[in-house]
């Protein structure tokens, strides 16, 4: 089983991504720190000399790499743009949309920011494009999700809602989804 977690920004796919493999046994692999590593660049840096063209370039080329049995994916926020990486995601795995409003997202990045710079998407403050990008987004990552799950919930509760989710629906030796009373 391979299970994709997607959402925007600060949606907490790394941490309850890394929890969920462990609490499974499973591989974990996040698109964003593979494409980094393969670049040796940080994604500003990608976004800067390749555009974000280039960047959704790599960052397919990191999910098809990431995506190993039994391994739980962290993609990165924009992964779903591609019809061919929703397309993959669905035909490979379990997909679960990390859903939060974005004054909780917000408040998350602010964190982020005072830390390190993340490139803008749209040319305006990161920090405040958020909300657009995100109702933008909403409806794609629904369209393709198996499960929606409240990710302004304390991690933990995250990944109890996931982990009920998989357990109650699928298989652990396939994808095969089970019938649910």
């Amino acid at each position: 089983m391979i299970i994709f977690l997607i959402g925007p920004r600060c949606s907490g796919k790394t941490t309850v991504g890394k929890m969920l493999a462990e609490r499974l046994n499973f591989s974990f692999a996040d698109t964003d720190e593979m494409v980094c590593a393969a670049a040796g660049l940080f994604v500003s840096e990608i976004v800067r000399e390749e555009g974000w063209e280039g960047f959704r370039e790599r960052e397919s080329k990191a999910l098809a790499l990431a995506a190993q049995p039994d391994t739980v994916v962290s993609t990165g926020g924009g992964v779903i743009l591609s019809p061919e990486n929703r397309e993959f995601m669905r035909a490979t795995g379990v997909i679960a949309y990390l859903q939060a409003p974005a004054g909780v997202l917000q408040e998350r990045f602010s964190a982020l920011l005072e830390k390190s710079y993340y490139p803008s998407l749209s040319g305006n403050d990161p920090m405040f494009e958020m909300e657009e990008i995100l109702n933008q987004r909403a409806p794609v990552y629904e369209a393709c999700a198996d499960m929606i799950v409240n990710a302004s919930q304390t991690p933990g509760e995250v990944l109890g809602e996931i982990f009920d989710v998989i357990a109650r629906n699928y298989t652990f030796s396939n994808l095969k989804r089970q019938v649910s009373a």
